[in-house]
């Protein structure tokens, strides 16, 4: 629930509840907007708060699948918002004392997460982090400033923090090969057993396999970067490595023999939260 006190005194207000594109600061159109035909995925959730001559808007990244909010779902109380642990929330608001002093706490513990000042026509815009260790749980989120009368106007919006999802974690090897050969030799196939047995079992992974490619190339070197990447994959899956497998190239490279005759590799996968 949220609560709006204006000298004290409880004030009606109208909220809503969105899910939505992260705004350009600068345009104030969504970042990223969709390719044609394909579903826009929200990037934060916002609280937009409606009073009789002000307004109130507090936005927060929706938390990662791999955080401590199962899967970046809906919050669960249609008042609340769900936040992570080390992220940002933007709080932005219009209708308030020109110049005047904005202060935005968090409770239970009170932690005063910063201040800003509005400009000359009583609006403002602001980011701020929420601590990396802030408890996991409910919390209210306080926001206090000046009226146009210059009256106290505070308002609190229940707030739930969540884990913050690991960071990714990723492995890096090469594969060189002979002159003029996409075959993947013993020496090599121990390297990519000796990679992909550092991943930790069952864990989705994403594999990158970039096949160089030599400035003023011809037409046959390229394919067989591209040979030598695929020889890669195959080598790894022979291992019985699974993953998403995925080719990229890199053009314009200074000519160089070993630079031409190597395959770069990277695991990469997001560690689970569970355990």
């Amino acid at each position: 629930a949220s609560i709006i006190l204006v000298a004290g005194k409880p004030e009606p207000v109208q909220m809503v509840v969105v899910r939505r594109d992260t705004p350009n600061s600068s345009t104030g159109s969504t970042a990223n907007p969709p390719v044609s035909g394909a579903p826009s995925k929200p990037q934060e959730t916002a609280i937009q708060l409606q009073g009789s001559n002000w307004a109130l808007t507090i936005a927060a990244p929706i938390p990662a699948a791999g955080s401590g909010s199962n899967t970046g779902t809906e919050p669960t109380a249609p008042a609340g918002m769900k936040v992570e642990q080390g992220k940002e929330i933007t709080t932005s608001g219009a209708g308030f004392a020109p110049n005047s002093l904005i202060s935005v706490y968090m409770f239970s513990i009170p932690i005063l997460l910063g201040t800003v000042m509005t400009d000359a026509t009583g609006s403002f815009t602001s980011t701020f982090p929420i601590p990396v260790n802030v408890a996991v749980g409910e919390h209210t989120l306080q926001i206090n400033g000046l009226s146009t009368d210059n009256e106290i106007r505070s308002a609190s919006i229940k707030i739930t923090a969540v884990k913050a999802a690991p960071k990714a974690q990723s492995i890096k090897f090469t594969v060189t090969f002979k002159l003029n050969s996409a075959v993947v030799d013993a020496k090599n196939l121990n390297i990519i057993r000796s990679a992909t047995k550092k991943v930790p079992a069952k864990m989705a992974t994403a594999t990158s396999i970039v096949g160089l490619v030599i400035i003023k190339t011809t037409t046959q070197v390229k394919r067989l970067s591209k040979l030598r990447a695929a020889a890669v994959i195959n080598a790894m899956k022979k291992t019985g490595f699974k993953s998403t497998y995925k080719i990229v190239s890199v053009p314009n490279l200074t000519k160089n023999s070993l630079i031409d005759r190597k395959t770069d590799v990277t695991i990469s996968w997001q560690p689970s939260t569970k355990g």
